[in-house]
Parts: C-alpha cells; structure tokens; sequence
C-alpha cells in the first residue's frame, strides 16, 4: 500500500495537492477525499505519486487516503491524511451608515471557520477602504463625502481566504451643496434658491425659516428650487441640504432674503359685472404721493393703474378670469408700501361655439356652449314665433329643451352666471321640424289613387312611405301637394313634412271620398267603390 501520504491546500483554487510514497506492484493509484460528516467525495487518478483533489467544498475537514492497483487487483487503503479547506464566504452581508459620523458599520452572520474577516469598500471613483475583524461587524472611518460604494468580505484562516460575499451597497454622506444663494420675485413673494450640485446627491432639500418659527421648504433634483407663499415684511435665513438614498448632508452656508414689506394691511378690489373694470380701493398710509395698483390675470397677463388718492380703477379686465391684485408704492413692486395679494373673479363671458341639435320625433333640441372657468350654471330661455316659450338651467355647458312646437323659429339666448354676476346673453335662432301634414286624403281606387294634404309651415318637400310588412318603403318624394298611387292601401300609407332641420312625425290618418268604405279583415284593407 502507499505510504507517507501528505495532502496540502491550494487556497487559490479550493483544492488538494496529494503525494505518497509508491507501493510495490502497483502501476497506478487513485486518492480519495471524504469530508468528515460524509457528505461530500472527491477522487483524482495517476500513474505518478501525486495528484490534485479538486472541486472541494468550503469549511470542510476532507479524510484522504491512497490505493494502488495494478492489471488486476486494487491494493490496501493507506493511512489517511487531513485537509483543512478554505472557509465559506460570508452570509447576509449588511451595511449601516452612519451619516454624522462619517462611516460605516458592516455585518455578516457568524463562521466558526474562519479566523477572522476582510471587508473591502471600492467607490465609485475607485478608492478602497478596508477593515478586518474577528467579531461579525467591522467599521470604516473617515469615508469622504459624495462617494457611493460596493462592499464586499472575505473569510480568513491561516492566510487562505474564500470567494468575496455578495456585493452590498452603500453611499457617503453628500458633499454640502456650496454656493447657496437666491432671489426674490417681489410681485408674489417666491423665493428661488440656486447653488452647486454636490458630489453624491439625488435631490436638494432648500429651506427658509423665519425669526418666529416659521418655515418653507421645497425639495427638488436639480437647482433651482422655488419656495412660494412667503410672508410679506419678513427676514427669512436660507440654506440647502444635499439628500441621497442614505444620509442628508448638513446644510449650505445660509444667506438671507427679506420680503416685500406689507405697510398696507388691507385692500378691497371688486368689479362691476360686465364693466371690463376693477375698482381697487385701500386706507392711505403716510405721506406717499403715487401708488401703482397691479392685476395679474391667470395667463400671467397684466393690467395696471396709477392713483394719488386712495382708489384706482382698472380698465380692461377681460371676462372670465381670476386676477391677483396688489398695491404698491410708485413703480417698485418690493417698495415700502405694498398690499397683501387680493384675489377677484371678474363675470362670465357671454356664452360662445353654441351649437344646436334636434332629436326630431320628440321635438327636443339639445343645445350646448363652451364652458366658462368662472361660471357655476347658465340659463336658457326659447320663444317661438307662436309665442310658445320654454327654458332651461344646467351646471353643465349643455342643456335640452323640450315639447318644442313643430314648424316653428324659436330665439333662444343663453346667459352664464358667476359669483354675483350674470353674463351678457348670447342670442341665436333655430328651427324645429315641420308639423306633421294635415287633410291627408284620396281620391280613387287601390289600383289607383290621388293622394293630396294640405301644406306644413317650413316644409320643403314631403315622403310618403309604404309601411306594408313592417318594413318602411319610399312610395313618393315630392314637393307638391299631391302625389298619384298605384297599388294603393291607406292603412298602411304614412305622409311626412321635410325641411334642412329634419322630418316631421307621420301622419297615419288618410281619409278616402265620401263614396267610399273600408273593410277590414286579416289586417288586409281593401277599397271599395260604389
């Protein structure tokens, strides 16, 4: 049997190096490897005194012993060797951060196999950190500010590591964001931060806070960032922070911005419905001569006046439209007089793009207009020229009005109301269908017959129609007052009015000459002169 057996790690590649010292006989041999618990086997063959157990399992004790065999027989077992291989790589690798503290804390579950531990963080700009520890967490200081990272741990024993773990990530605390500053817009109070982007941030976190507690904040990807609603007359401390997925950075240098004073406490602004104008009126305040009084509609289009008293009238406000008004001292709209904003919805403009549709049969005209911003319902009213008049209300911008008369031209006009104002109306006509035809009569036979009726109001020309098996057929189209039948049947012959809005409901009731009678049967109608 083989002798002097020897087994070695190859840490590298995970593997066995095994030498014996030869048997006598023997042409060939083959190692065997067999961790201690049984589980896991691993072989390799040569005609040599040396070969390599590969493929072996991490955190294993592996028993190898050798054979030696020749054409026929397989020698004894030698003694057994021992090899130790490389520990697992860790499991359930985490990171902390610790963003005040400028570092990071990493954890992994315990391995009894391994000596000790190798973290290694790589940035994103390539520098590596490293810490080692025997215990299951190990911390990096002094990280740089903007750096994003991959870590990753080995496991340790006696100089032989194992495959890095997972990769887990983690970010620095964002450089603070330098260069802070901003302007106002004095006219509405927003304050606009700008600054520097800042190495490792995702978003900027701006903020103004005031001497008495009060604070806004708008949060944004990129510069600038717009901070709206600040109160008029205030000193607000600014400063931005830099955000990412881990840690907030501390705050930029602050800068101060004061707000638009707000001498004038109160103004009233109203408009005179339908004037086009708004009446601003305020309490005079000092010895300022001239005051600019300012409207900004909500398309950012602007009206203005002057005064030296205390009221102002501003001509041109169009219909339809929210304005914000403010007061001002001379042109400077951050001066030392200057009003809070005052909100005022002038009246509905009058109704337009109105549009008309029939529903012929059921005399109804379903009419309806462009919806008014400012408008919270409308009416409409209808006359006829038979004096027949009907009306109707809607929140929408569509109402219907129906029972219309037939054959009629109605005027209509439709008024929006808004507030405590109602629109100059909009005026218009339409026409419903003609009126059925009345007197409908013949003359004749049901081989041949005079159809005539007398004339509808509107009417343009008339149809009569077959309705003989329930299926509706053109018998005449005409726009005389008569039409000559042949094949003829009364009950079921229909005459209808035309015109461009539509047709008039049939008329059904055909009366025949007074020599004439009618004889049912079977729903059949046969004619019968005498």
């Amino acid at each position: 049997m083989p002798t002097n057996v020897k087994a070695s790690l190859r840490c590298n590649s995970n593997s066995a190096a095994v030498t014996w010292e030869p048997a006598s006989g023997a042409l060939a041999y083959v190692a065997v490897g067999v961790t201690t618990d049984g589980r896991y086997q691993t072989k390799c063959n040569n005609t040599m005194t040396y070969c390599d157990l590969s493929n072996l399992q991490c955190g294993q004790t592996y028993n190898v012993s050798v054979f030696g065999y020749d054409d026929s027989c397989s020698g004894m077992e030698s003694d057994k060797a021992f090899v130790r291989t490389a520990p697992c790589m860790p499991q359930n690798v985490s990171v902390e951060s610790r963003c005040a503290e400028g570092a990071m804390v990493v954890s992994w579950s315990p391995n009894p196999d391994a000596q000790y531990f190798h973290v290694a963080a790589v940035s994103n700009t390539g520098a590596r950190l490293y810490c080692n520890s025997s215990s299951t967490k190990c911390t990096i200081n002094n990280l740089p500010c903007g750096q994003s990272y991959n870590i990753t741990v080995l496991s340790v024993r006696d100089a032989c590591e194992s495959k890095p773990s997972a990769v887990a990530k983690t970010s620095s605390v964002p450089c603070v964001p330098q260069l802070a500053n901003g302007r106002l817009d004095c006219l509405s109070n927003n304050a606009w931060v700008s600054w520097d982007p800042a190495a490792g941030a995702t978003s900027y976190f701006s903020m103004a806070q005031a001497a008495n507690g009060d604070s806004f904040n708008c949060t944004t990807s990129s510069a600038p960032c717009g901070i709206a609603n600040l109160k008029c007359g205030t000193l607000y401390t600014f400063a931005v922070m830099a955000i990412n997925d881990y840690c907030r950075s501390n705050h930029s240098k602050p800068f101060d911005l004061v707000t638009g004073p707000c001498t004038l406490e109160t103004i009233n602004a109203t408009s005179e419905c339908n004037s086009g104008t708004i009446l601003v009126e305020w309490k005079k305040t000092g010895d300022t001569s001239t005051y600019l009084v300012t409207a900004v509609a909500d398309d950012n289009t602007v009206i203005s006046c002057n005064s030296s008293s205390s009221s102002c009238l501003l001509q041109g406000a169009r219909c339809d439209t929210h304005y914000s008004v403010v007061v001002s001292a001379s042109s400077d709209t951050c001066g030392s007089l200057r009003s809070p904003l005052t909100k005022i919805t002038t009246a509905p403009c009058v109704p337009s793009n109105v549009t008309v549709g029939s529903l012929c049969e059921k005399n109804v005209a379903a009419v309806s207009w462009a919806a008014s911003p400012v408008a919270s319902s409308y009416q409409l009213t209808a006359t006829g020229q038979d004096g027949h008049k009907t009306g109707c209300s809607s929140a929408m911008s569509n109402c219907s009005l129906v029972d219309l008369h037939c054959g009629q031209t109605y005027s209509f006009s439709i008024t929006a109301n808004g507030g405590n104002c109602t629109s100059f109306p909009s005026n218009s006509t339409f026409k419903t269908v003609p009126c059925a035809p009345q007197n409908v009569k013949y003359s004749g036979n049901n081989q041949s017959a005079l159809l005539s009726w007398d004339a509808s109001v509107l009417a343009t020309k008339y149809m009569v129609y077959s309705t003989s098996g329930g299926n509706r057929a053109v018998l005449c189209n005409t726009t005389m007052l008569a039409c000559w039948l042949t094949n003829f049947d009364p009950s079921t012959t229909e005459v209808t009015a035309n015109d461009a809005v539509g047709e008039s409901i049939p008329t059904k009731n055909i009366t025949g000459p007074v020599n004439a009678r009618r004889r049912r049967d079977a729903q059949v109608t046969e004619l019968f002169s005498t």
